[in-house]
């Protein structure tokens, strides 16, 4: 049976949608999120449970530990999965995206031959499956160091950032032998892998199917008075004709919308938020989305108004569908700001009548800092210089 990651409501109002598209920014504010940092130290890894010994399933571990002894891929597509535990090392590759600390993984050999025709392969661990540093290379016809004919550490098209899967596509002559490593970044990295190889198009959901997302807003939260319909909706913001069409969200709120896009048209659908902030706060902004393609949220000042489209002073981007991400803007200061949530991309896969639902939170943090008289986060010179100025003024 598959399992579903569902999200359920908390403190809930209710959200439509809103029109256009916005284009990324830099941002000076200051930000912190959780990312999963390259590890450090002699043996690092990301792998902390003990080694184990065979595959996920108990069998046999996959793969020839040497070129010598490689698995033959028989026939494409192919796919196989197990563990790197009983492997060896038998050699170790610098890519070009490759990050220095590693090496003295333990590897694990396939062999393909090729058939008559000049074709493009795809050679991929992206799957949930694969649970520790992996990287991919791909020798033709013998295992030279250094001279390899394909060599990746930390690509992925299915977005999978962690843990540092890796996928290479390249393309292989007639009647030539390949040989594959599916290597490890470091000796630390031991655990499950999965590995998937395919003529052109990568594989996706090798070994484990993505559980599908659901977020549980409480009824009516979802609501979208215009339908599955760009524009017309109530929070089109400064897209909308008079520029004044805003849902309002307060510190302690979690919004409960929906998205869409309309492909014909490159269009996406953009609801934006209103929020004022009456004193400088550290606000925690949280989102997710059901859709597995992601989402974008933007920060913008509304303070000069619409005119011109306020630039973004923040854009967070969402990978994976249930992917909770999470910033903390410190000392955010007084004024009328903009959140505005949009779906990732415009590939159609969320077009009217499959519009995708969300969350967006935030939490405050006003608690004055101590000397810190103009509230720009820091006590130093400029506070002391206020407060001199001001020595001796009645208070009111």
């Amino acid at each position: 049976m598959r399992s579903i990651l569902t999200f359920f409501c908390g403190t809930t109002v209710c959200a439509g949608a809103a029109l256009a598209d916005a284009t990324p920014a830099s941002t000076d504010a200051i930000i912190s999120r959780a990312l999963t940092p390259r590890p450090v130290g002699p043996f690092p890894t990301k792998s902390p449970a003990p080694p184990q010994r065979t595959s996920p399933e108990g069998g046999s571990r996959a793969g020839g530990d040497t070129p010598a002894t490689a698995t033959p891929i028989t026939a494409l597509p192919f796919t196989d999965s197990g563990n790197n535990a009983a492997n060896t090392n038998f050699i170790g590759e610098i890519c070009p995206d490759t990050i220095a600390g590693g090496g003295g993984g333990l590897d694990q050999w396939y062999v393909f031959l090729t058939g008559g025709a000049t074709t493009t392969i795809c050679v991929t661990t992206c799957d949930l499956l694969t649970d520790y540093d992996t990287m991919i290379y791909a020798y033709e016809e013998a295992v030279i160091p250094g001279s390899w004919h394909a060599c990746e550490d930390d690509t992925c098209s299915a977005g999978l950032g962690s843990p540092y899967v890796a996928e290479t596509t390249f393309a292989v002559q007639p009647f030539t032998t390949y040989l594959i490593a599916v290597d490890a970044w470091s000796a630390g990295d031991v655990g499950n892998f999965c590995l998937g190889v395919s003529s052109n198009d990568c594989l996706e959901e090798i070994c484990t199917e993505t559980p599908p997302c659901v977020i549980e807003c409480c009824a009516p939260d979802i609501v979208n008075p215009g339908g599955c319909v760009l524009g017309g909706d109530g929070d089109d913001g400064c897209f909308a004709p008079g520029q004044d069409e805003f849902f309002p969200i307060e510190c302690g709120d979690t919004v409960c919308g929906e998205f869409f896009t309309d492909s014909s048209q490159g269009l996406r659908d953009l609801d934006w938020y209103e929020f004022i902030l009456e004193t400088t706060c550290d606000v925690t902004m949280s989102f997710v989305t059901e859709n597995q393609d992601g989402g974008q949220v933007f920060l913008s000042s509304l303070d000069d108004g619409c005119d011109p489209i306020p630039p973004e002073l923040l854009e967070i981007h969402v990978a994976t569908g249930c992917e909770v991400v999470t910033a903390v803007l410190n000392y955010m200061k007084p004024g009328r700001y903009a959140f505005v949530v949009a779906p990732f991309s415009t590939d159609g896969s969320i077009d009217c009548p499959n519009s995708q639902a969300y969350q967006l939170s935030l939490a405050c943090d006003c608690t004055p800092c101590p000397g810190d008289g103009n509230g720009d986060g820091v006590v130093d010179f400029d506070d002391l210089n206020l407060l001199l100025s001001n020595w001796g003024a009645p208070c009111q």
